[in-house]
Order: structure tokens, then sequence, then C-alpha cells
């Protein structure tokens, strides 16, 4: 019984080295590319208010 308990300790331990190196890059990877997203949304709306202004004042002039 023992010998079973330390080889799901090991099989374990396994899954938690590999998840370390193949799954934290890449949801780091996934963190970046969400930052980087909202940055760009944040560009868009700047944008979009500045168009909707130019908008405002090209219909206030008719």
């Amino acid at each position: 019984m023992g010998a079973i308990t330390g080889i799901l300790t090991l099989l374990g331990a396994g899954f938690l080295a590999f998840y370390g190196q193949i799954c934290s890059p890449q949801l780091e990877y996934s963190q970046k590319q969400a930052s980087e997203l909202q940055g760009n949304i944040r560009e868009l709306t700047q944008a979009v208010q500045e168009n909707n202004a130019l908008l405002r004042q090209l219909v206030n002039q008719k």
C-alpha cells in the first residue's frame, strides 16, 4: 500500500512539474496579450470619441 501511495505521489509531482513548465509560460503570454488588447481598446475608444466630436462639429456647421 505504501508503494502505491509513493508512486501516486511521484506521478502528482511529475504532473505539477509538467504544468509549471508548459502551462505557466502560456498563461503569462495570454496575460500579456490581454494587456495589449486592453491598450488597443483604449486607443480605439479615444479615436471613436474624437471622431464623434468632429462629426458633431460638422453637423453643427450646417
